[in-house]
Formats: C-alpha cells, sequence, structure tokens
C-alpha cells in the first residue's frame, strides 16, 4: 500500500493533487507525521521495514501541486 501526499486547495473539500511517496510492494510505511516549515518545505517522517527503520522526505510544496490527480 502506498504512502501518498495529497494537497487541497479550497480548504479541505478536495484533494487533487496528489503524489506516491513510498510504494514498495513488499514493504510498508507506518506512521507517518508531516509538516510545513515557514519556507514552505514540507517534511515527512515514516518508519518502514516493519517498523524498524525510520525515513524522512522533504520536498518543496511544488512537487506535489504539478501533479494534478484527473477524475
Amino acid at each position: 500500500m502506498p504512502l501518498t501526499v495529497a494537497i487541497s486547495t479550497d480548504n479541505d473539500k478536495t484533494y487533487p493533487y496528489k503524489r506516491d511517496l513510498f510504494n514498495i510492494n513488499w514493504d510498508t510505511a507506518a506512521y507517518p507525521t508531516a509538516i510545513q516549515t515557514k519556507d514552505g518545505r514540507i517534511h515527512i517522517v515514516y518508519t518502514s521495514k516493519i517498523r524498524k527503520q525510520i525515513n524522512i522526505a522533504s520536498f518543496e510544496e511544488s512537487a506535489i501541486l504539478s501533479h494534478k490527480v484527473e477524475k
């Protein structure tokens, strides 16, 4: 099951901007926590390898906003 980042631009009514952050068939991502810092970067911490490894991803919001999912 993938770990997907989604962004709403209409006060949580819809989430048309989505991008998979983690998607490996033999592993799982668990306990994700996300924050957005003042500089606009999004930081996500999550575990993998059956909760034995801690991972961090850091990226610009534009990396998600460039992936609009069409219905």
